[in-house]
């Protein structure tokens, strides 16, 4: 990914209530969630402040680590032109996908687990997108 894209910031997006998720063989309780964002060539608009931490409630109805839907429509909105491309490498519920849909954005998401895979077409069904996984 390094040669087509450059690290630009880290962002994260905190879970205001429990429960929180567990990490039992690591000892933690995780409460937030990075969110790595990258440019190509360079970030344009730099007159638009971006807040690097967004928190709310927590969301987990089509998958336990899911991401807030409020959470991406600020990122994307904030971090991408209408008619751009959104990348989730580890697009999970598939809030990413939906929310750049919504957006009108082009969405690319990339899924390992085939259960997961097929809850994330569920769910852009459910919420009126086409988009493919």
């Amino acid at each position: 990914m390094e040669a087509h894209l450059k690290y630009y910031w880290q962002c994260s997006c905190q879970a205001d209530n429990g429960p929180h998720t567990q990490l039992n063989f690591l000892g933690i309780e995780n409460v937030w969630k990075p969110l790595l964002w990258y440019v190509k060539g360079h970030r344009g608009d730099v007159q638009t402040f971006v807040h690097d931490g967004v928190s709310g409630r927590r969301e987990n109805q089509w998958h336990e680590w899911q991401q807030r839907l409020s959470d991406a429509d600020y990122y994307i909105e904030k971090l991408t032109s209408p008619g751009g491309t959104v990348v989730d490498f580890m697009a999970g519920s598939g809030t990413t996908l939906v929310a750049a849909k919504q957006l009108g954005r082009r969405a690319i998401g990339f899924e390992i687990d085939p259960e997961v895979a097929a809850k994330i077409d569920e769910r852009l069904e459910a919420e009126g997108s086409d988009d493919d996984n």
